[in-house]
């Protein structure tokens, strides 16, 4: 009899979820969703749970406490999560998905045919399914770009769709800190699409309905509600991974940041921010914008310039490549290396793998940890995992990889 192979990544059971074990999870759930004053509109919510059959549940993706806000909205129905593949190789996650089999892994920003096949199989199962279309959670507090292959799919499963939106969501977890900070979310839930209507609508028109869901931004939100969100760590610190650029004198990964103030090294522009994310100057003569998504519109703005003036633009980090190691459900260092970008995609180069390229996804993202690496999946499942040595962050590849595919598509 042949050796079952061992494999991280496993594919869910096509079936109801446990009910004892959801029920835990749903008790768990709702402590989160106690904890974070997150508040749904009752109409709304009782309209949404009245949907009868399974559901896909189409997201806007803020921060990782969405998935419990998406539980809490659909529940009693149970629920399945198409869920990033590398996940299953952190130490706790990755064990809990292996042990529950009832989330449906997807290669990030790559055609997976398996993964759609899941998500068919497991809503014939009677189970609901919760869709991110962006793949990732936010950046800087806003959507990222989802593929129009999100809007056929829709079309093609025929079931009912059930939207969410957690405002405020990214400001729990913000990305470029390792702290859970405590305030309220408002979560908008809808039910614009019914069974009948992805017979009769058109891809565009259900692109049409769904595109409003998926369109956010939390830093806008919170100035507007005044919500204040309170953490352990300083607001500032992390945050010189995501606002890379001084708008005083365009040093780039120069700023340090120390409690709630951001001080860049080369001239001192110094900046200080406070719990409603609001940023102010902390020294006299300093530059700034006082919210964070109109600081990373700053910097794309001038790096769009700089790569659109120069044909031959590249960016080039010097890297830790490690990849997938299926025996130990981890990723295991293998040699240092360089990734380069330009208008042709991704190309990395090292020792054991001397010349690897990656075409530029659609939408053009790659999975991203600001403080320092990202992980790109091959067509063999291998997930290249990309740590970065040096004092420049992986922000700026991202940027560039979006501004990039817009010049190369235009053309």
């Amino acid at each position: 009899m042949a050796r079952k192979l061992k494999t991280a990544v496993v594919q869910p059971r096509y079936k109801k979820p446990n009910p004892l074990l959801y029920f835990v999870l749903w008790v768990g759930t709702l402590y989160i969703r106690l904890f974070y004053r997150a508040t749904f509109d009752r109409q709304a919510l009782k309209k949404v749970r009245s949907v009868k059959g399974p559901v896909i549940i189409v997201a806007s993706h803020h921060g990782p406490m969405d998935f419990t806000f998406a539980t809490q909205a659909v529940f009693p129905k149970r629920v399945s999560f198409v869920t990033a593949a590398n996940i299953y190789y952190k130490p706790f996650l990755g064990w809990l998905f292996r042990f529950t089999k009832s989330n449906i892994p997807k290669k990030q920003f790559t055609t997976d045919f398996a993964s759609v096949k899941s998500i068919r199989r497991m809503l014939d199962a009677g189970v609901s399914v919760v869709l991110y279309p962006e793949a990732r959670f936010s950046i800087e507090g806003r959507n990222s770009r989802v593929s129009d292959s999100v809007f056929k799919l829709v079309k093609w499963l025929k079931v009912p769709v059930v939207t969410i939106k957690c405002n405020m969501s990214y400001q729990i977890r913000p990305r470029y800190i390792d702290d859970f900070r405590r305030g309220k979310v408002i979560i908008d839930v809808a039910n614009p699409i019914s069974a009948a209507d992805c017979e009769t609508l058109s891809v565009a028109e259900i692109k049409e309905r769904l595109t409003p869901w998926l369109t956010f931004n939390d830093m806008e939100y919170q100035e507007a509600a005044k919500q204040y969100f309170r953490g352990k760590k300083g607001y500032a610190e992390g945050l010189p991974d995501l606002l890379y650029k001084c708008p005083k004198c365009g040093a780039e990964f120069a700023h340090k940041a120390s409690g709630d103030i951001m001080e860049c090294a080369v001239c001192g522009n110094s900046v200080e921010i406070d719990g409603y994310n609001t940023i102010k100057p902390h020294k006299e003569g300093s530059l700034y914008f006082r919210r964070i998504d109109l600081w990373y519109d700053y910097q794309y703005n001038e790096l769009k310039k700089e790569i659109s003036e120069n044909p031959d633009y590249t960016l080039s980090h010097n890297v830790r490549l490690f990849v997938n190691d299926e025996n130990n459900y981890r990723f295991a260092p293998l040699e240092a290396g360089t990734v380069t970008l330009d208008r042709s995609g991704i190309v990395y180069r090292g020792t054991r793998y001397p010349e690897v390229r990656f075409r530029i996804p659609n939408p053009p993202a790659v999975s991203i940890d600001l403080i320092d690496h990202i992980d790109i999946f091959a067509d063999d499942d291998t997930i290249f995992r990309f740590v970065f040595d040096g004092p420049e962050k992986p922000i700026k590849l991202n940027m560039a990889l979006e501004i990039i595919s817009d010049i190369v598509c235009s053309r």
